[in-house]
């Protein structure tokens, strides 16, 4: 029971996260930006799909996954384990087969 809850309190999070950062958007100072990222990480926090479908995309994306291991060292555990690739990874694709970013 106490999963359940803490997965539909990531995702009204999440939300929440998402409206704000479109919200503040367009201010002079894109902030909103940040709130999109949080909002992301917990969506892929409480949701399974999202985990799998954001993983598949690091892996495919270069890049995406160069920029994500510069902030990984910042982020709290939960949030760290939940983004990482080469945990749990339900997409069966090796993380070494991904094409060299430049």
């Amino acid at each position: 029971m106490t999963e359940h809850v803490k997965r539909a309190g990531f995702f009204i999070g999440a939300l929440i996260c998402f409206a704000i950062g479109i919200l503040i958007l367009p201010t002079p100072f894109p902030i909103g930006i940040v709130f999109w990222v949080l909002g992301i990480a917990l969506l892929v926090m409480s949701s399974t799909t999202v985990r799998n479908w954001f993983h598949d995309l690091r892996l495919r994306n270069g890049w995406i996954d160069d920029r994500l291991r510069d902030v990984e060292g910042h982020l709290p555990e939960e949030m760290r384990e939940a983004l990482t690739p080469d945990q749990d990874n339900e997409a069966g694709i090796d993380p070494g087969s991904r094409p060299p970013s430049g």
